[in-house]
């Protein structure tokens, strides 16, 4: 791979990852697998990649930390979600009875969650 090919494809995949966090910030979940697509491609053409001189090795750190920023964004929202999830599965109200004596079930999550709000 000669060194010029090797930082077109770094740059390529330094703005493929901002694509990506923009499209996360903007959930275009569209938009988002696409660019994930690509980038996975991307990655793989590099990984037959030995060494490098210096100032590819800065671009490849850059890139390296543009994609750890996003794994955070990723990691936060993912946790964000899980303690949503948690806080809504525990305003379920206790099991109630009908107005014919039966016990009326509840549906865990309530309306907002089973989309009948």
């Amino acid at each position: 791979m000669a060194p010029s090919d090797l930082r077109d494809q770094l740059e390529h995949l330094h703005a493929l990852i901002l694509r990506e966090r923009e499209a996360a910030k903007n959930l275009d979940m569209r938009a988002l697998g696409t660019v994930i697509q690509e980038k996975d491609e991307l990655i793989q053409a590099l990984g037959a990649f030995q060494e490098c001189d210096e100032e590819l090795t800065e671009l490849a750190e850059k890139v390296r930390d543009e994609n750890r920023r996003n794994a955070y964004l990723f990691w936060s929202g993912l946790n964000l979600v899980r303690e949503s999830m948690e806080f809504f599965e525990k305003q379920v109200p206790p099991p109630g009875y009908g107005a014919h004596g039966s016990l009326s079930q509840v549906r865990q999550g309530g309306k907002l969650l089973s989309g009948r709000i």
